[in-house]
């Protein structure tokens, strides 16, 4: 096992997608804090064929350096063999002509150093995707798949554990929409409120839209994103604090009314999207924070939908824009909104101001 600096050891191998022919593409997401990249390089290596049984003796081949700017937190960046035409909606940070795999018997990882004279590299891992053969006559095939990093797994390994894995096909990942773990180039999660239980209360959720599913693992990480639904109330029985780069709450899913009310609670998170339908009501004496966040759509702080409805009576802080796309201007209640950025009103899809 290895010991990695905290920043480096918070870089994963996200997604894993091996194609027909040239198709081939390796995902990294920085799961922690903006990574200085100049400060704390970090290179993805390969080991391909029967020599992948020798990690240890084999010298592995540097697919991709990343070593210089600022790697966000939250960010994913992808490696492709150049040849790679699918899926079309992807874009390369990185190309390399040593990125070429068949899924078979393949050793791909994350190391703090760019020695290529086994073992140094293996030994400095941070992170690693494949299976190490001990037995040549058997093999954990990864062909024709794509794997991306369950929402559980919040750090880079030093061992393989096909546990730690989703597995989706090919087309899955070809054909995934924005914002969804599946689509190379974003790593993150959507989850929904079961039809009981506080919203402050992790076991509340779940990655299906019947709030069935995995749960969150915590509500402080990246691209996280909560839609209260299946329900037509909801409630606080705690503060609720909700952070990481692109995470966010959604008030109801946009067909079925839904009302949070925060009782005697502080809400804060980095983005809030109230939906047709949904209502947040804000309580006297509490505090209501939106700090604004990048996500895969842009920066995003405060968004009322077409019959979304703000009820403050407390103190409302939004630290970016207010977006309201209802058909007039809207009460947001008799409490106090403090706004830094921009009220915009949105009009049969152009914005007034």
């Amino acid at each position: 096992a290895t010991t990695a600096i905290t920043g480096e050891g918070l870089l994963l191998i996200s997604q894993y997608y091996e194609g027909t022919g040239n198709n081939q593409w390796i995902e990294i997401t920085n799961t922690g804090d903006d990574l200085d990249l100049s400060l704390h390089p970090v290179y993805l290596m390969i080991i391909t064929g029967t020599s992948a049984k020798n990690v240890t003796t084999t010298n592995p081949l540097i697919c991709a350096s990343l070593n210089t700017g600022i790697f966000e937190s939250g960010a994913s960046r992808l490696v492709k063999n150049p040849n790679a035409s699918l899926p079309g909606y992807a874009v390369a940070d990185f190309n390399s002509s040593y990125l070429v795999f068949d899924g078979i018997y393949d050793v791909i990882y994350l190391t703090v150093t760019n020695n290529t004279t086994a073992p140094a590299a293996w030994n400095d891992r941070t992170d690693v995707v494949g299976e190490v053969i001990n037995n040549m006559t058997t093999s954990t095939s990864l062909a024709d798949r794509s794997l991306y990093r369950k929402n559980t797994v919040l750090n880079g390994v030093s061992t393989f554990v096909s546990g730690d894995w989703n597995q989706v096909t090919v087309a899955a990942a070809d054909n995934a929409v924005a914002g969804t773990p599946e689509r190379l180039g974003f790593h993150g999660f959507n989850y929904f409120s079961k039809a009981t239980g506080n919203l402050e209360v992790l076991s509340t959720w779940g990655t299906f839209s019947d709030g069935s599913g995995t749960a969150p693992a915590r509500f402080n990480y990246i691209n996280q994103r909560f839609t209260v639904a299946n329900r037509t109330t909801a409630t606080l029985g705690n503060t609720w604090n909700l952070s990481g780069r692109g995470t966010g709450l959604m008030i109801g899913d946009g067909v079925t009314g839904c009302t949070v009310s925060n009782g005697a609670y502080n809400i804060a998170a980095p983005f809030l999207e109230i939906n047709n339908g949904g209502t947040l009501q804000i309580a006297p004496a509490t505090t209501l924070t939106i700090n604004g966040t990048n996500t895969w759509a842009g920066f995003r702080s405060l968004t009322l939908r077409s019959e979304g409805a703000l009820n403050n009576s407390g103190l409302a802080v939004v630290k970016g824009d207010l977006l309201n796309e209802s058909a007039a201007p809207v009460d947001l209640g008799s409490g106090t909104f403090e706004l830094s950025g921009t009220l915009r009103q949105r009009l049969t899809g152009q914005n007034l101001f």
